[in-house]
C-alpha cells in the first residue's frame, strides 16, 4: 500500500515538473523564441532570458537561410536583452533562428530555435520604381524636344511655306494670262481719239 502511494505521488509529481514552464525555475538558458514582427526584409524576435545567471555567460543567435546557409551570426553579451532585429534579409524567405546560451567555459547549456519568414512584396517595389524612373526619363526627353522645337522652329516648315507662296504665285500669272488681250486696232482708235481731245 505505502509502494502505491509513493509511486502515485511521484509521477504527480513528474506531471508538475513537465507542465510548469523552465522560467519558474530559474532557467539556465534563454529559450522561447518568439516572432515580434516582420517585414520583407527584416524580421524581429524575442525570448525569454536565463534567469539563472550564475551559470549563463552570453548568447550567440545565428540566422540560417532555407538551404541551411548561415546568413548572420550575432553574439550578446548582455543577458537582460530579451529581442533583436534582423535586417538586410530577403523577401518571401524562410529564415531559421538559432538561440544558444553559454556559459564562462564555452560550454554550451541549451539552445531554442525558431523558423519563420519575411513578407512577400505583392507590389514588387522594385519593378515599380524602375518603372517610375523609366517613365521620368521618357518624359524628359519628350519635354526637352517640345522646347527645342519651340525655340528653334523645324526648317522643313519655312520650306513648305515658301512653297505655297510660290504655287499661289504661279496661279496669279496663270489668272493673268487667261485674261483677254487687247488687239492693235482698238488700241489706235483709242489713240486717236485721245490725240483729239488734247488738240
Amino acid at each position: 500500500m505505502m509502494k502505491t502511494y509513493v509511486s502515485t505521488c511521484s509521477c504527480a509529481v513528474v506531471f508538475i515538473l513537465l507542465l510548469t514552464p523552465r522560467s519558474a525555475f530559474g532557467a539556465t538558458y534563454a529559450s522561447y523564441l518568439t516572432l515580434l514582427s516582420k517585414t520583407t526584409t527584416s524580421l524581429s524576435i524575442s525570448w525569454t532570458v536565463a534567469s539563472d545567471n550564475t551559470t549563463a555567460d552570453y548568447y550567440i543567435i545565428t540566422v540560417d537561410d532555407s538551404s541551411n546557409a548561415r546568413v548572420q551570426t550575432v553574439n550578446i553579451t548582455d543577458l537582460t536583452l530579451n529581442n533583436f532585429m534582423f535586417t538586410s534579409l530577403e523577401q518571401a524567405k524562410a529564415y531559421t533562428f538559432t538561440l544558444t546560451t553559454y556559459d564562462s567555459d564555452n560550454a554550451e547549456i541549451g539552445s531554442d530555435t525558431l523558423r519563420v519568414s519575411t513578407v512577400y512584396d505583392t507590389w514588387n517595389t522594385k519593378a515599380i520604381i524602375a518603372m517610375a524612373i523609366a517613365g521620368f526619363i521618357v518624359l524628359s526627353l519628350l519635354g526637352a524636344k517640345v522646347i527645342a522645337t519651340c525655340w528653334n522652329p523645324d526648317k522643313s516648315q519655312e520650306k513648305w511655306k515658301k512653297e505655297v507662296l510660290v504655287v499661289k504665285q504661279r496661279e496669279k500669272e496663270e489668272k493673268r494670262r487667261r485674261k483677254p488681250a487687247v488687239s492693235n486696232d482698238t488700241t489706235e482708235e483709242d489713240l486717236d481719239d485721245n490725240s483729239n481731245l488734247q488738240i
